[in-house]
């Protein structure tokens, strides 16, 4: 069966992902990768999971619906309300729709992208570590430092270093 298939499509593509970072139980095995290898294999499968075609039940839709609106608002938009409003559900159908689909509440997901934006800012930049998070949408530099070490593993100068 066709959705069957892209089911286990989509799971795979998380489980992709999830073997990366280690912060809530979000990815587990972060320490062991280089942050070049880090940066690259994240930024992938993110790519991958949102190029797919997911069109299966509507609660699949909606969840990579969230997904791809996170994507294109992450910076300017935290609020679990917004995507709420945008995709026309309430906020705890949306968490449960994340919990269930995606295996991470949507806060997760906001802020793993916002890290996944840090990370290639930190490779490609050559501004402060302050400017980097300033121009993600953070205005606490150290709430900016504790968060990228909760998904990551490194604070944000060490990764830099080691790039």
């Amino acid at each position: 069966m066709q959705t069957d298939t892209q089911l286990s499509t989509l799971k795979s593509c998380y489980q992709s992902l999830q073997a990366l970072l280690h912060s809530f139980n979000f990815f587990s095995s972060i320490n062991t990768l280089s942050p070049p290898v880090l940066l690259g294999t994240a930024q992938n499968g993110w790519n991958r999971f949102l190029s797919q075609n997911h069109s299966q039940s509507r609660v699949d839709m909606l969840a990579h619906d969230f997904l791809l609106l996170v994507n294109e608002h992450f910076k300017e938009k935290q609020s679990i309300g917004f995507y709420a409003l945008q995709l026309l559900i309430s906020q705890p159908y949306l968490r449960e729709i994340c919990c269930a689909k995606l295996l991470q509440p949507p806060i997760r997901w906001i802020q793993f992208r916002l890290v996944l934006k840090g990370m290639s800012l930190l490779e490609k930049d050559f501004r402060s570590i302050n400017e980097i998070a300033w121009d993600i949408g953070f205005e606490d530099l150290s709430y900016f430092i504790r968060l990228f070490r909760n998904f990551t593993g490194w604070t944000p100068a060490r990764f830099r270093l080691e790039l």
